[in-house]
C-alpha cells in the first residue's frame, strides 16, 4: 500500500512522526511505503529545524520503504497523488489542510484527524477515515485495516473520487457561488 503524507516537514503539528510510528510494522515488513511530502521553508510559524532531523532518524530505520519529497512544485502533486493509494493528514490544530481532497481526486483513500478542517468533508468508511490527533493505535487500525484489503482500497478510493468530483467539485462550487449571486 502507497501512502502519502502531504505537509510542511518542519512543523511538529503535522505529526509526521506518529505516522511513522503508526505505520513502523507495515513499513518493516513490505507491505506499506510512506512518502513524506511538503515544503521546507524554515521561516514558517512554527519550523523545529530539529523535528525534520528526527524524521529522518525515524525513517533511516525503515531504508527506501520511507521517501521525503521536499518542495514538490503545486504543478507535480497530480503525478504525486496519482501514484498513492492513501493519503494520510492525522495533523493537530489543521484548520483546512486541503491535500487529502486534493489526492481524494486522484482516487487515494484520506484519512485525516477530526482536527483537520477538511474531515467535515468526508463520510467516514464510505469515502475516507477520521481518525484523533496523536492517537497513534487508532490510526495504525485504520491503515492495518486498509493494508489487508486492497479490495476495500479500490472501492473507498472510487467513492473519494466520486465525493471529490462530485459534492466538492467544481461544478457543484460553480452552481453554489452562482445560487448566492441570484440572492
Amino acid at each position: 500500500m502507497r501512502v502519502v503524507c502531504v505537509g510542511k516537514l518542519l512543523q511538529p503539528r503535522k505529526l509526521q512522526d506518529k505516522l511513522i510510528e503508526a505505520m513502523a510494522p507495515m513499513l518493516r515488513d513490505g507491505r506499506a511505503e510512506l512518502t513524506l511530502v511538503g515544503s521546507m521553508i524554515g521561516s514558517a510559524k512554527g519550523a523545529e529545524t530539529a523535528y525534520l532531523e528526527g524524521l529522518k532518524q525515524q525513517a533511516a530505520e525503515f531504508g527506501p520503504a520511507v521517501r521525503f519529497a521536499a518542495d514538490v512544485p503545486y504543478a507535480e502533486m497530480t503525478g504525486v497523488y496519482a501514484a498513492q493509494d492513501v493519503c494520510v493528514l492525522a495533523a493537530r490544530k489543521e484548520p483546512l489542510g486541503f491535500a487529502p481532497v486534493e489526492a481524494m481526486a486522484h482516487g487515494c483513500v484520506p484519512v485525516v484527524s477530526r482536527q483537520c478542517g477538511c474531515a467535515c468533508y468526508l463520510t467516514p468508511g464510505e469515502d475516507g477515515f477520521i481518525v484523533n490527533a496523536g492517537d497513534v493505535p487508532g490510526l495504525a487500525a485504520v491503515l492495518e485495516d486498509l493494508a489487508a484489503d486492497p479490495a476495500m482500497v479500490s472501492r473507498m478510493g472510487a467513492a473519494a473520487r466520486a465525493t471529490a468530483e462530485g459534492r466538492l467539485g467544481m461544478a457543484t462550487f460553480v452552481q453554489s457561488v452562482e445560487r448566492l449571486i441570484a440572492g
